[in-house]
């Protein structure tokens, strides 16, 4: 059966249809997010449905216009501080924006215009039971509201189509051992333990023999924040009326010790929301759960504490529309809270559904047993990002896994596929927990296995995850990415071909500042604030650096020549300008300069020379080492006048045992903690040379 393009499905495959291919997208550092036009006013489906109903009367939720600023929350290392700032800041954005809002709605109940209703902090909203139009159209008309959208009861196209089997599995699940999680077990002893995942879905059987162990609420002894119901159907304990979340949870987590290896992450712990009643989700069960994800609460669904939230959380359920943001804000604070979030690709839609076709979710497509992508399985692009999409794809036909009632059966659907990611993600952070979760997406991505057209493409995204290389790339050293732009900025700053970058202390705080110069003369001082860069100084166009006249194939260098504890700027220019410069807070100060046709001491300046700031010796002070087109080289001090020369190779084309020529790359730095003196790496491709000083 067609699904309207509005219905929210549970994506578990029953009748098959043909997806369509689209262009590839690659994924970049930073994503180019292109949002759904934002709806203000009254939703005319909501207005319709009350005109229809017998007792004139509807239920919507009402979008507030201000947004919490979680910017900080990415600079916390101490991962409790981290969920509790995410969480105070909503609530306090909450309180101080609904309080009149509020005021107005506890009028129109008492008034008997609205029977009840429910405020969120996940998201700026309000849900409304039972409002007339009257109360609808009063609400939309509030100042700092934005939308009052119609509460779908978005139903499953059909029940889910299970295939029990009650036989014992004689080997691992299949799709356990394709994506390596048994080789992640045995070589690493990766099971999940430590970890809590979290299922957004339509409850679990919590008494299943391979899910009683690792519920949380076995652990604890009680319910409290382990399970929540919004829909009300299981609210003293776990649950699962229609089956979809115990197959979901069993593919995570599962095993019974007897046989039934069903899940990826065995040793990890799950926890559960309800957000789906019989064979429809809620909207506003939808934004419930996933509040409560953010800072679960106890059964009565009182005093979060962002402290019990799980560190993965499962969504086996999306939206064909693609382009639909309602749910978005609820994943930016689970990201904020470094909650991973898998999503469902969605079944059968024309493009990869919402939420997974937000930047911010990881969304699974779903591949059978031979890797070939399912004819279900939803196709990218996203209308919402660049990022590829899907992200990954992982198994998703034919899945055993667990059912009601002790059972076991197999599934289809890319809601299969979802939980073996998120399983996946769980034995990462076992064996690596303080990976922040956008590192996580990488290490899942890019240590997939590429399926179909080589590199990322729109069918398989990134590729077929694989546990086994993931958690071997997660335990080796590694960089770690802290901020990135693919928007062509740098704060303020403009990026353009030609440009150079030269990084300093120039202010003596003990931060480095970056200084941006183009070609065309302009220049900014920036420093980074944790999260971007704030502007400090500029110039331009055709711009000045204290007296220097900024010119094409200009070289700057920054080095603590003078052992303040401030970087100096050394300015050269192609015609034997040379200028040394301090940063005053609000310009530069000029100390020393020579030209043209200059010397910096007893270097003469010279067209493709290159210069190297570093604390060769250990003093405290930066040397200048400068380099020829020809072979020479010298190494130099700033005296606090002008130049000493220390050392040099006269023209003989060699420093130490490395042969000098044109295209080498020479940088400075204290590679070998050890000592206290920089030293320095040259590199001409294949060569390589790390050599220090001895003075």
């Amino acid at each position: 059966m067609l699904r309207k393009l509005s219905t929210l499905i549970l994506f578990t495959f029953a009748a098959a249809m043909p997806a369509m291919a689209y262009a590839a997208t690659h994924r970049v550092a930073s994503a180019v997010v292109t949002a759904s036009p934002e709806q203000h006013g009254l939703d005319p489906e909501l207005v319709r449905a009350i005109t229809q109903s017998p007792d004139r009367r509807g239920d919507g939720i009402v979008f507030l216009q201000a947004k919490a600023d979680l910017g900080g929350a990415s600079s916390i290392k101490d991962w409790q501080e981290r969920g509790q700032f995410v969480l105070d800041a909503l609530q306090a954005l909450a309180k101080r924006s609904q309080a009149h809002l509020l005021q107005l709605i506890a009028a129109q109940s008492k008034a008997g215009e609205v029977k009840e209703h429910t405020p969120y902090y996940v998201v700026n909203a309000v849900f409304v039971r039972g409002g007339t139009l009257k109360a609808f159209r009063s609400i939309a008309r509030f100042p700092g509201v934005r939308y009052v959208e119609k509460n779908k009861l978005l139903p499953l196209p059909e029940p889910p189509a299970f295939k029990r089997d009650e036989r014992p599995q004689s080997t691992i699940a299949w799709g356990v051992t394709k994506i390596g999680a048994d080789q992640a077990w045995g070589a690493f002893n990766a099971k999940g333990q430590g970890i809590v995942v979290g299922s957004i879905d339509t409850g679990v059987d919590s008494t299943h023999p391979a899910l009683v162990h690792q519920y949380r609420g076995t652990a604890t002894g009680n319910n409290d924040y382990n399970w929540f119901d919004p829909t009300g159907t299981y609210p003293a304990a776990p649950g699962d009326n229609v089956g979809h979340g115990t197959h979901t949870t069993g593919t995570m987590v599962g095993d019974d010790g007897a046989g039934h290896q069903i899940g990826v992450a065995p040793a990890a712990q799950w926890i559960a929301a309800k957000g789906c009643v019989n064979n429809g989700c809620a909207q506003n069960d939808l934004l419930s759960a996933g509040q409560w994800i953010l800072a679960p609460t106890n059964l009565a669904g009182n005093s979060p504490n962002s402290a019990m939230r799980p560190r993965v959380v499962n969504n086996s359920w999306a939206s064909c529309t693609s382009a639909d943001t309602w749910y978005q804000g609820v994943v930016q604070a689970w990201i904020a809270a470094d909650i991973f979030p898998a999503f469902a690709a969605g079944n059968s839609c024309n493009a990869v559904g919402a939420p997974g076709s937000y930047p911010e979710s990881f969304a699974s497509g779903a591949t059978d047993i031979n890797d070939v992508i399912a004819g279900f399985s939803a196709h990218g692009p996203s209308p919402l990002t660049s990022l590829t999409k899907p992200d990954v794809t992982a198994p998703g036909v034919n899945v055993y896994s667990s059912l009601p009632g002790g059972s076991y059966g197999t599934d289809s659907g890319t809601s299969m596929a979802s939980p073996h990611t998120a399983g996946c993600a769980a034995l990462v952070l076992s064996k690596n927990p303080s990976l922040p979760t956008y590192q996580l997406e990488r290490v899942l991505a890019y240590t997939s296995v590429d399926l179909g057209a080589s590199g990322p493409d729109s069918t398989y995204g990134i590729g077929r995850v694989n546990c086994f290389s993931a958690v071997d790339w997660s335990v080796k050293p590694w960089w770690q990415w802290q901020w990135g732009s693919g928007a062509g900025q740098i704060g303020l700053w403009n990026m353009n071909n030609g440009d150079q970058y030269i990084a300093g202390d120039f202010d003596g705080d003990g931060q480095d500042e970056l200084l941006a110069v183009s070609t065309t003369g302009w220049a900014h001082l920036m420093k980074f604030t944790g999260s971007g860069w704030q502007w400090m100084w500029g110039t331009g166009p055709n711009g000045q650096i204290g007296l220097w006249n900024i010119h094409v194939g200009d070289k700057f260098i920054a080095g603590d020549f003078d052992g303040s504890g401030k970087a100096g700027l050394l300015a050269v220019s192609t015609t034997g300008w040379a200028h040394v410069m301090k940063f005053t807070g609000s310009g530069w100060q000029w100390l020393w300069g020579t030209g043209p046709n200059g010397h910096i001491g007893l270097w003469n300046i010279g067209l493709g020379d290159k210069f190297i700031a570093g604390d060769f010796d250990g003093s405290g002070k930066a040397k200048l080492l400068a380099f020829s087109t020809n072979g020479w080289l010298h190494l130099m001090q700033w005296t606090g006048s002008g130049w000493q020369w220390l050392w040099g190779n006269a023209g003989a084309s060699q420093i130490a045992l490395w042969n000098m020529n044109p295209p080498d790359l020479f940088l400075a730095g204290k590679f070998d903690a050890s000592n206290s003196r920089d030293e320095l790496l040259a590199i001409e491709r294949p060569w390589m040379h790390l050599m220090k000083y001895d003075y």
